[in-house]
């Protein structure tokens, strides 16, 4: 699993045009990233893209729909990655599931 971790300081005022930066360790690899916020429009969604990172491509849109008893959240992922579908295969797509996993565990665990 990736460290992960904000190194932007301070509080993030999010709006279109804030930039994120990040750093992460995947598979023992130091990684600096840096994403774009490209759309800002809640309650509904948003959209990240990345400017500096793994990958040659970058681009998550955030969905967010009321429902009875809460939320639901929607994630859409255009990426493109060195080394094309092999790596893909072989890394960033089980790298990918397990970060969805872990949120998706950190958000049952928030109080509703």
């Amino acid at each position: 699993m990736a460290e992960f971790c904000i190194v932007t300081p301070e509080t993030i005022a999010v709006a279109t045009g804030t930039r994120i930066r990040y750093r992460l360790r995947l598979r023992g690899i130091p990684i600096l990233w840096e994403s774009g916020i490209t759309a800002w429009e809640p309650p509904h969604r948003f959209i990240d893209e990345q400017r500096r990172g793994p990958y040659r491509l970058g681009k998550h849109e955030h969905t967010f729909l009321a429902r009875d008893n809460g939320t639901d959240a929607a994630d859409h992922m255009e990426y493109s990655v060195p080394g094309g579908p092999a790596i893909h295969s072989l890394f960033v797509s089980l790298d990918l599931r397990k970060v969805f996993d872990c949120r998706t565990e950190k958000i049952l665990q928030l109080p509703r």
